[in-house]
């Protein structure tokens, strides 16, 4: 037979037990939740990390190919426009006559300077339409009264087309933006 407080000491025991259990079921629950999301979290961030190298290193690539298509793409289109201002130059040459040799090559050396103006659309004779680089018209200097004139006024419109600017007032009271032109 039992006595009081062996049975007393078997409830405490059960009491305590029950309630160690439940506790401990709790604190043991929490914490394999709070393993269980931060696994899960260093997994998800590890591979995104993964991932985004890898879309990354993807990404650049198709980034460098890009600049190299459009750096070879210029470099043709370059090309292209060299090639027709030399064809445009050449047939201007063949068109000049011997007396104006100095003129042509002046002409040849303008036109080629100017590769990269920009272009123009010019109405042809028969109605049809042509790209033109725009060009400032050079001066025809034909009939020269000795060959040294031909050149050296060439340079010297050189010289002048690229003057600095001055501001000259006028006899009327107004103000005009001219060339300084060496006298």
């Amino acid at each position: 037979m039992r006595t009081a407080s062996s049975s007393s000491t078997t409830f405490v025991r059960r009491v305590t037990k029950a309630v160690f259990k439940s506790v401990a079921q709790t604190i043991v629950q929490s914490v394999t939740e709070t393993l269980t999301r931060t696994l899960a979290r260093t997994i998800v961030r590890t591979a995104a990390k993964t991932l985004a190298r890898t879309t990354g290193r993807a990404a650049s690539k198709i980034a460098a190919a890009r600049i190299r298509a459009a750096r070879i793409r210029a470099a043709r289109i370059r090309a292209a426009r060299i090639r027709a201002a030399r064809i445009r130059a050449a047939r201007i040459s063949a068109n000049t006559t011997a007396n104006t040799s100095a003129m042509s090559v002046a002409l040849v050396h303008d036109r080629a300077k100017q590769l990269g103006a920009p272009l123009r659309r010019k109405k042809m004779p028969d109605g049809s339409w042509t790209t033109l680089p725009w060009i400032e018209p050079i001066k025809a200097f034909i009939g020269f009264s000795n060959k040294d004139d031909g050149p050296a006024e060439i340079r010297q419109n050189r010289a002048n087309a690229s003057a600095p600017l001055r501001r000259k007032k006028m006899a009327d009271g107004t103000w005009q933006t001219q060339k300084w032109m060496k006298p």
